[in-house]
């Protein structure tokens, strides 16, 4: 009685009757050869044939095919059992699931589709019909190649068969050959290009620039000295899921172009004659280290070429090797200079100094100590608005547009207002005693109001002495210099002498017309 798999109950299967008793059972005659052509053939029980399993009696003996080149034919019952006591007791076959293999292959997919088996990472896993198939050797070898935080992986994922898992088949086997179940796990090569620094020479002033690859880059990190220290600052860019750059932690003067990547640093924030080091990253597996430093002239052991070129990409000068400045070019006006990688480019465009092209321009933002506070843009464009910054002016010179801003100081609260110098009072008319010395009128002053008279018993209060506005001690000084500028307290002297100049240009004026009468 044949338990078929998949089926609830068992269908059973009798013995021929023994001719010579047909009470008894009796094991079926099978026969040997096929039967010639006209020849009936005969009627025999068959156990049938399931793929993947192997009919077994009782005690674990296979039954024997009725064809071994074609297992399908069914299998031979097996001989009646030796049950005196009830011969009509029923022989059960089980079956049981075949031993199977599954193979996991690792192909890498070319640019141009061809498909290359990573033979050393292929796994051949065993198992039983029905079975899942194991997947923890996969999961390490999979984990090798794509890589993870501890692994630098060399290849991306693009196809995982065994994502959803999977159980061994029914199919057999034949020997020598590949199973029926191979698995192909399709990965791609990561080839992370490292970033593009360059340094860029401008009259406007001198930036690091770093490129970072269109293709397999998803973090940029640069790592340079700070300026008048010995500290490091790491800067780090990542690429969103859409393609747009974003830096996580920007130091001031530092932007990034939100589009390719580029990120702009100040030369005047790095420390002279010292590395700037970038590396890409895509996922888990990192480039090459390529480092600049932030002046041309400042590179050591430069070998290499420089070239001396217009805007167009014409040569104006023999390309020449190792690393020369970029002096002088007749009828040309220097725009910019860039060493990247291992060739210096010195830029010209045709004109004068004196003359503005329009064959090439550009404009640039800059505060007044020279940190570019955006990228830079071809062509002209106006100065709009920098949060935290106020404009001060617009200079254009060599094609160049250069927008200059100051950024806003704090306002701190209960600071002490700095004290204006008193004016200087002007002298009588020497030579007219009587005649009252003009006062000039200047533009957007307002009348001094006279001083109330104060009430009897009242005390007058005292009128802080201030110190010679053209000689500040060094407590006016600390109290009226804001910091980082030192502007404020000039720009009353300043202001003190201009009125001073003012005035006495009146006294010269109206003392001629007093001479003409």
């Amino acid at each position: 009685m044949p338990k078929v798999p998949e089926k609830e109950e068992p269908t059973p299967i009798p013995y021929p009757n023994d001719p010579d008793d047909p009470t008894k059972p009796k094991t079926p005659d099978y026969p040997t050869t096929p039967p010639q052509p006209g020849q009936p053939v005969p009627k025999v029980p068959v156990i049938p044939y399931v793929p993947g399993y192997t009919p077994k009696t009782p005690n674990g003996t296979p039954l024997v095919p009725i064809d071994p080149e074609h297992p399908e034919k069914g299998y031979k019952v097996p001989p009646v059992p030796e049950t005196p006591n009830d011969p009509k007791m029923d022989t059960p076959i089980k079956y049981t699931p075949d031993g199977q293999r599954a193979i996991v292959k690792f192909v890498v997919v070319g640019e141009d589709g061809k498909e290359t088996e990573l033979e050393t990472s292929r796994i051949t896993v065993t198992g039983k019909t029905g079975e899942k198939i194991p997947t923890e050797n996969f999961n390490d070898t999979l984990k090798k190649l794509t890589g993870d935080p501890v692994n630098n992986g060399d290849y991306e994922l693009v196809d995982n068969p065994l994502k959803d898992g999977a159980t061994f088949d029914n199919v057999k086997d034949e020997e020598g050959k590949d199973p029926s179940q191979v698995f192909v796990v399709k990965l791609r090569q990561i080839y992370v290009i490292p970033p593009t620094p360059r340094i860029v020479e401008r009259p406007s002033g001198n930036t690091v620039e770093v490129d970072v690859p269109n293709k397999d880059a998803d973090t940029l990190s640069i790592t340079f000295t700070k300026r008048n220290s010995t500290e490091k600052e790491t800067i780090v860019t990542k690429k969103d899921k859409d393609g747009t750059w974003k830096i996580e932690k920007s130091p001031v003067g530092v932007t990034i172009n939100p589009m390719n990547g580029r990120v702009y640093i100040p030369s005047e924030q790095v420390r002279p004659k010292t590395w700037v080091d970038t590396q890409t990253k895509h996922k888990y597996k990192q480039s090459k280290i390529v480092s600049v430093m932030p002046n041309i002239l400042d590179v050591p052991k430069f070998e290499g070429t420089t070239e001396w070129i217009d805007v167009n990409g014409n040569v104006l000068r023999p390309t020449e090797n190792g690393l020369h400045e970029k002096g002088r070019i007749a009828n040309h006006v220097w725009l910019e200079s860039r060493l990247e990688g291992n060739k210096v480019t010195h830029i010209f465009f045709a004109g004068s100094p004196s003359v503005d092209k329009p064959e090439y321009k550009i404009t640039v933002w800059f505060d007044k100590d020279g940190n570019p506070l955006k990228p830079d843009q071809p062509g002209t464009h106006e100065a709009g608005n920098i949060p935290g910054y106020r404009y001060i002016t617009t200079v254009t010179e060599d094609g160049i547009t250069i927008h200059r801003f100051e950024k806003i100081p704090p306002v701190l609260p209960n600071e002490p207002i700095p004290d204006r110098p008193e004016e200087p009072n002007p002298q009588p008319n020497p030579e007219h005693p009587s005649v009252p010395t003009p006062n000039p009128e200047l533009p957007n002053q307002e009348t001094p109001m006279p001083e109330p008279t104060p009430e009897p018993d009242t005390q007058r209060p005292e009128t802080p002495v201030s110190p010679d506005p053209e000689v500040p001690t060094s407590e006016t000084n600390k109290r009226e210099e804001l910091p980082n500028t030192g502007t404020e307290a000039n720009a009353t002297l300043a202001s003190a002498g201009i009125m001073t100049l003012l005035a006495g240009l009146g006294l010269g004026f109206f003392k001629k017309k007093e001479d003409e009468k």
